[in-house]
């Protein structure tokens, strides 16, 4: 387990973890601004974020349809592009589901595998893996609603929530990697 982050000390104090940037097809077109408040952030704790270039989708919309050779087509390139990354953080829940839990029809090598194993959601990231509990920067005076989707909370593996995020807690299962003889 990663030792928690200085908020305030995070450039200095934080060996420089290598993350691929994963931003969604729909974000990258209709909310680029999601993308760019994600990296952002990311940067605020002193990460070394690399945005690949050539990503494209991650093969969602193809699998949901049934186009399982389009699909794979796509989640080769998502592997190609983010295998040599520590971490690959990405803000959209299923997408991230899509990447952990359906890249079942291509060859499960180590570099599917790695990358199955190492996306995550950016707040189970910025939660299970470093360890952020506040962010005493940001100021932000109005009401929010959580929700986890139902399929969100059965593909991750966070099982918690700081108490400064909303006090939520349940239990929740991250996909099992299928393996392919």
């Amino acid at each position: 387990m990663t030792s928690p982050i200085s908020v305030t000390n995070s450039s200095t104090s934080q060996k420089r973890l290598r993350v691929g940037l994963f931003i969604p097809c729909y974000i990258d077109m209709i909310f680029p601004e999601v993308g760019i408040a994600t990296l952002q952030l990311l940067e605020r704790f002193g990460l070394d974020v690399h945005f690949p270039l050539n990503q494209t989708c991650c093969g969602q919309p193809m699998s949901n349809s049934g186009d399982e050779a389009n699909a794979a087509a796509a989640e080769n390139l998502f592997v190609k592009n983010f295998r040599s990354y520590v971490y690959i953080v990405g803000p959209a829940g299923s997408c991230v589901k899509q990447v952990r839990c359906h890249f079942d029809t291509i060859e499960q090598t180590d570099d599917v595998r790695h990358v199955r194993q190492h996306t995550y959601e950016l707040v189970e990231f910025l939660h299970d893996i470093l360890q952020v509990d506040s962010f005493p920067w940001a100021e932000f005076r109005h009401s929010v609603a959580l929700h986890n989707s139902c399929s969100s909370i059965r593909a991750s593996e966070s099982r918690s929530h700081p108490k400064s995020w909303g006090n939520h807690s349940t239990k929740q299962h991250r996909c099992f990697l299928k393996s392919r003889a």
